[in-house]
C-alpha cells in the first residue's frame, strides 16, 4: 500500500508558527493602550440633584413624594452635619459669620429709598407708627416667646451650614406667627406641571422612614403662595445659596473645601487612635519556655489590656518563646514621637478659610512680623463688612425681614412704607491707640482704677 506523503507545510507557515508558540511561553491574554478619557471626580464627589420624570406628575397631597437631598439616605445632609461640628476650622469660621451678620440690631428707613440709595442723606425718615408696630411684632414672633433675633440666629446658621433655610409663616387674626423650620425637616417638591408657579414642601421629623406613613407629614405651599391649613393660611419662605446646575436646593458657600473639612476630623482621630492602640514599649524581653493554647491566649489578652490605652506607652513588652533552646534576648527600641500630619492640618485649615472668603485676622490669628492688634484687626472687618458681611445682611433684609414686615401691613390693614438695615458690629475701638494720659485726667484714671480722687484733681 501507498504511503501518502506527509504534507509539508509552506516556510513562511513554519516561521509563523514559531513566532507564535514564542508569544504563547509568554502567557499574553490580551493588551491594551492606557490612556486617560475620563473624569477625575469619583461618583460619590458629584452631587446631583434627583432627575425624576414620576416627581412632577403626583398628586399634592402625596407625602411620599419629593425631591431628595440629594439621595433617599440624606448621606450629603448628614455628611454636612457631621463636618460642621466636627471641624474646628469650619464651625468657627460659621460662628463669626453668624456674629458678624447679625449685627447690633436694626434701623429703619423708608421703604422707597431702601434698594437704591446715592447717598445716606437720601434715606427718609420712615413711618414712626409703623416703626413701633414692627418693634412690638419682633419682641414676640410666635406663642413660644421667641423673637427676631432668636429666628435670625437659626436661619442665618442653617443657610451657612446647609446652603438652605426655611421659616414658616402663619396668617393670624391679630397678625403674624413666624416660626424656623430645620433644614433637615423640609424637602421640595412639585406637581402636575413644572411649570406651574404653585409650588410646595413636605415638612417631616423623620425623612428615614420614607416609605412608611408612621410619622406626621404636612405638605404646604412655598412663599409667596398660602393656602388654608388645619384653619390657617400658612405657608414656607425658602431661602437658598444659589449653585449652578442645581435647581431645587442650594449649597453652603465652603462645598469646594469638603474634603480638606473631613481632614480636619481625620488628623485629631488619627493621633486619638494612636494614643488608644499605637503602643510603644521601650523594650521587648524575649525569655525562652513553654505554654499551651491557653496560657497563650491568657497573655494575649494580658498584653491586650495593658499596652494599649492612655497611660500605657513606653512600658517593658515580655515574650514567652515555647524553644527552649531559643536564647533570651533584650530589645531596645528607640522612641521616635513627633506630632502626626501637623503640616497638613494647617493646610487643612488655610484651604477651608480660602473657601470661606476667610482671613487669619478675621481668625484672630497674627502672621509672622506683623504686630497685629485692633488697628489691623479693624481694618480688616471694614474692609470684609464692605466687602462680604453687608452684601449678606441685605440679602437677608430682603428675603426674609421686608416680606414679614409687608405681610404684617396686610393682617394689621395698612400698606408697609418701612424697610430695615443692619447695624455694623464691630467690636474693636480707637481706644487702645488713644494714649489715655492725653485725654484723662488723674482723678479720671484713677478712678477707672477704683481709686479714691486726690484732692485739687491730683495736681
Amino acid at each position: 500500500m501507498q504511503q501518502k506523503k506527509k504534507r509539508q507545510r509552506p516556510r513562511n507557515n513554519q516561521n509563523r508558527s514559531r513566532q507564535n508558540r514564542k508569544k504563547n511561553k509568554k502567557k499574553v491574554l490580551n493588551s491594551a493602550r492606557l490612556s486617560y478619557s475620563h473624569s477625575p471626580f469619583l461618583k460619590e464627589d458629584q452631587l446631583e440633584e434627583p432627575q425624576n420624570r414620576f416627581l412632577f406628575k403626583v398628586d399634592k397631597e402625596d407625602t411620599l413624594n419629593y425631591v431628595h437631598f440629594f439621595d433617599s439616605e440624606d448621606s450629603f445632609l448628614k455628611k454636612l452635619h457631621s463636618v460642621v461640628n466636627t471641624s474646628p476650622t469650619t464651625k468657627s469660621i460659621l460662628q463669626k459669620k453668624l456674629f458678624f451678620t447679625m449685627g447690633k440690631g436694626f434701623f429703619p428707613i423708608s421703604k422707597s429709598r431702601s434698594f437704591i440709595v446715592t447717598d445716606e442723606r437720601e434715606m427718609q425718615e420712615p413711618n414712626s407708627a409703623q416703626v413701633e408696630e414692627i418693634d412690638t411684632f419682633f419682641q414676640q414672633i410666635n406663642p413660644k416667646g421667641q423673637n427676631i433675633q432668636d429666628l435670625l440666629r437659626k436661619v442665618i446658621w442653617d443657610f451657612d451650614c446647609f446652603g438652605n433655610a426655611y421659616i414658616e409663616i402663619i396668617k393670624t387674626p391679630v397678625g403674624l406667627d413666624v416660626y424656623h423650620r430645620p433644614a433637615h425637616e423640609v424637602r421640595l417638591k412639585e406637581i402636575t406641571n413644572r411649570l406651574d408657579p404653585v409650588q410646595y414642601c413636605v415638612i417631616s421629623r423623620d425623612f428615614d422612614n420614607y416609605l412608611t406613613y408612621s410619622y406626621e407629614r404636612e405638605v404646604l405651599p412655598l412663599y409667596p403662595n398660602f393656602e388654608n391649613i388645619n384653619g390657617f393660611e400658612r405657608s414656607v419662605l425658602h431661602i437658598k445659596n444659589y449653585q449652578a446646575g442645581f435647581e431645587y436646593y442650594g449649597l453652603p458657600s465652603w462645598v469646594s473645601a469638603l474634603l480638606w473639612c473631613e481632614l480636619e476630623y481625620r488628623i485629631p482621630k488619627y493621633n486619638q487612635s494612636e494614643f488608644e492602640n499605637g503602643f510603644m514599649p521601650s523594650a521587648v524581653i524575649q525569655v525562652p519556655g513553654t505554654e499551651n493554647d491557653e496560657q497563650a491566649q491568657a497573655a494575649v489578652d494580658m498584653f491586650t489590656e495593658e499596652q494599649t490605652g492612655t497611660g500605657n506607652q513606653s512600658q517593658l513588652f515580655a515574650m514567652l518563646i515555647s524553644d527552649p533552646d531559643y536564647p533570651a534576648k533584650i530589645d531596645i527600641l528607640s522612641k521616635q514621637h513627633e506630632g502626626s500630619y501637623m503640616e497638613l492640618s494647617k493646610l487643612a485649615e488655610s484651604k477651608i478659610m480660602q473657601a470661606n472668603n476667610f482671613s487669619d485676622a478675621l481668625m484672630g490669628n497674627k502672621s509672622p512680623g506683623e504686630l497685629g492688634g485692633s488697628q489691623q484687626l479693624r481694618t480688616e472687618l471694614e474692609y470684609k463688612y464692605e466687602e462680604m458681611f453687608i452684601p449678606r445682611q441685605n440679602m437677608f433684609s430682603k428675603k426674609l425681614l421686608q416680606p414679614l414686615l409687608d405681610l404684617l401691613g396686610q393682617q394689621k390693614g395698612y400698606t408697609n412704607e418701612v424697610a430695615l438695615k443692619f447695624v455694623k458690629n464691630i467690636p474693636t475701638s480707637f481706644a487702645g491707640d488713644i494714649n489715655i494720659n492725653e485725654v484723662l485726667t488723674v482723678n479720671e484714671r484713677r478712678q477707672e482704677l477704683g481709686f479714691l480722687p486726690l484732692e485739687n484733681n491730683g495736681e
